[in-house]
């Protein structure tokens, strides 16, 4: 069925949203679960996000209040009704469910968490993904779920400017120390490589409910990886086309996203390799 006020976006029934709800609750539990138990000094709320209120031995209290106020004035403008038993946003299911499954396909290299909501609503990230090896984010996610409205175009157009001038910038951040190996947390993070992640709320909703299919998972894996070689294309394409860019650090960036992409690679070999 098509949306009457938007042709664009496909209605789905209310029968199958209540069925995704349920689902992606309990990938929410598996995720939230899994990154405690293994990561004791992250910082995530139940949700997945980074908490800024754990952030008060290097940001003024003051300032993390005006964050969170600032938060919370974003959150009543765009606030909309949701039908009983509704508790996820098509939006929300893909960051839970995207979250979960890269923790799940990248869990010996990287650890991947979603950002504070101020750094999701005021810098435009929804993800950072960070490297245990370098102790580094290595990269970072906005996501839409939608492929096809203008709104998709603009923020493809957008996420490509963004690598071409400052990159990802995140307030509150995450790094690895060196010594200790462990978790600790870090601001004011720029210059980071962002990817996006674009689906369509039909196609996303068959992906969670086969979330523990390891065939879907390996057609997620090849999805990102199509996603993160276009992005280093148009980079590779325009970063010679732009004036008074640091070509040092654009080409710092493709090289993040490349090891990604080759991490990826790897662990769809893996996949392949357990179907035969």
């Amino acid at each position: 069925m098509v949306n009457r006020e938007n042709p664009e976006r496909v209605v789905i029934n209310t029968e199958t949203l209540k069925e995704t709800q349920q689902r992606i609750r309990k990938i929410l539990e598996w995720c939230r679960d899994y990154l405690r138990q293994n990561y004791p000094n992250l910082v995530i709320d139940d949700s997945l996000r980074i908490d800024p209120a754990k952030f008060i031995t290097i940001i003024n209290k003051n300032e993390i209040d005006q964050d969170l106020n600032e938060v919370s004035e974003r959150e009543q403008q765009f606030q909309e009704k949701k039908p009983i038993g509704i508790d996820f946003s098509s939006g929300e299911v893909l960051e839970i469910y995207k979250t979960a499954l890269l923790n799940k396909i990248l869990s010996q290299d990287y650890v991947i968490v979603r950002t504070s909501k101020y750094d999701d609503y005021f810098n435009g990230v929804d993800n950072i993904i960070l490297d245990k090896n370098t102790g580094e984010v290595i990269a970072a996610i906005d996501d839409i779920a939608d492929t096809m409205s203008q709104r998709f175009i603009t923020k493809k157009k957008n996420i490509i400017n963004r690598n071409l001038n400052k990159g990802g910038v995140i307030k509150y951040g995450l790094s690895i120390d060196k010594e200790s190996k462990e978790i600790i947390i870090t601001k004011y993070l720029e210059g980071i490589p962002i990817i996006y992640i674009a689906l369509d709320e039909k196609h996303l909703y068959k992906l969670v409910e086969q979330f523990d299919n390891p065939e879907i998972e390996n057609k997620f894996i090849e999805f990102v990886i199509n996603l993160i070689q276009l992005i280093i294309s148009e980079i590779d394409l325009k970063k010679n086309l732009v004036k008074g860019i640091d070509q040092e650090e654009i080409n710092k960036r493709l090289e993040n996203l490349k090891r990604l992409v080759k991490s990826l690679e790897q662990r769809q070999k893996e996949l392949s390799g357990r179907q035969k």
